[in-house]
């Protein structure tokens, strides 16, 4: 069978069945993690798959790095045009589409086939299952994703973090359009310079010093100070920046355990309005995947809903993140 013909039996399996997709990722955690993500439907469009699973053998730590998404209905170029342009895109190393075979054939391969070829323009993956036979052909371009197709995830020396924010507000699907941001623990002001592209102010409070192409930015006010000591410098730049009712972002990446976070960042939480996101980047030292805070017996957290600690792919294996609205 020639690799036409490979192509265009897959096709007819594509326009007769469901198929199921295997997506690999860079780590075994990010597996986990995107299994999580497609629980919480928070992440994932519609037709994106009935179920996701990690499959091969596996540590919590160590393995094939790959997930299988049940059932996707989302037409092929859909699919990589979302996966093109989400966070997750650059944790992705390859993506199968598996295709259970039409019939029970066997096909024998033309003699003048190399099967070891210096260059080739496809590649076929034959799995034998319990169930029958599935295999996958896809072009080259198609199937190999490694970090050198895809955009760098870091663009300048502010940006270590910000995928961290970038995945989280597509998490809580917030798309910041003016309003006002606080941004705890700023320095050197990788989230704070994110949130200024599309916020009408961000006010960054950390009393170490920020780069000079934040500070640069005329819709940032930089507080040098602490925390306990900034309140009166805080509440006139939220005035200043016609923000009487509170902002609409409060968030912090500091490099602290949950419980000293939530005491830092508690006597801000009185200037968030109603409705606005708490984004909190909470550190463990640990590299279990269960991370011992629970956020339902916060009292801090009393006068917010839809409370979440979440693992977001951008997060290291001691990060999680914890997202909150504001009743």
């Amino acid at each position: 069978m020639c690799v036409r013909g490979l192509e265009d039996a897959q096709e007819a399996c594509l326009a007769t069945q469901t198929p199921d997709v295997i997506v690999q990722f860079q780590s075994q955690t990010h597996a986990y993690r995107c299994v999580l993500l497609h629980q919480s439907g928070a992440f994932f469009p519609e037709g994106c798959g009935v179920e996701a699973e990690e499959v091969g053998p596996r540590t919590d730590h160590a393995g094939p790095c790959l997930v299988l998404l049940k059932g996707v209905t989302l037409p092929r170029a859909d699919f990589e045009a979302w996966l093109r342009d989400s966070v997750m895109e650059w944790a992705v190393m390859r993506v199968y589409w598996i295709k259970q075979r039409c019939a029970d054939r066997q096909d024998a391969l033309p003699l003048d086939w190399v099967l070891q070829p210096a260059a080739f323009t496809h590649v076929l993956d034959v799995v034998e299952t319990a169930a029958g036979v599935a295999y996958s052909m896809s072009p080259c371009p198609r199937l190999f994703r490694t970090t050198a197709w895809t955009r760098p995830r870091l663009e300048g020396p502010l940006c270590k973090a910000t995928s961290k924010l970038a995945e989280a507000l597509a998490w809580v699907k917030h798309a910041p359009r003016g309003g006002v941001a606080i941004d705890l623990g700023a320095s050197p002001g990788g989230w704070s310079t994110l949130l200024a592209s599309s916020m009408h102010h961000v006010i960054s409070i950390d009393p170490a010093d920020m780069a000079p192409e934040a500070l640069a930015l005329p819709n940032l006010t930089h507080i040098k100070s602490r925390v306990e000591t900034a309140l009166p410098q805080i509440e006139a730049a939220l005035a200043a920046a016609g923000a009487g009712g509170g902002a609409d972002l409060l968030v912090s990446d500091m490099n602290k355990h949950p419980s000293a976070m939530i005491g830092m960042v508690e006597p801000l939480l009185a200037y968030l309005k109603p409705g606005g996101h708490l984004l909190l980047t909470l550190k463990f030292f640990s590299r279990s995947r269960d991370k011992a805070w629970d956020p339902t017996n916060c009292p801090q957290l009393a006068g917010f809903r839809g409370v979440q600690v979440v693992w977001l792919l951008a997060n290291t294996a001691h990060e999680r993140t914890c997202v909150a609205i504001k009743c």
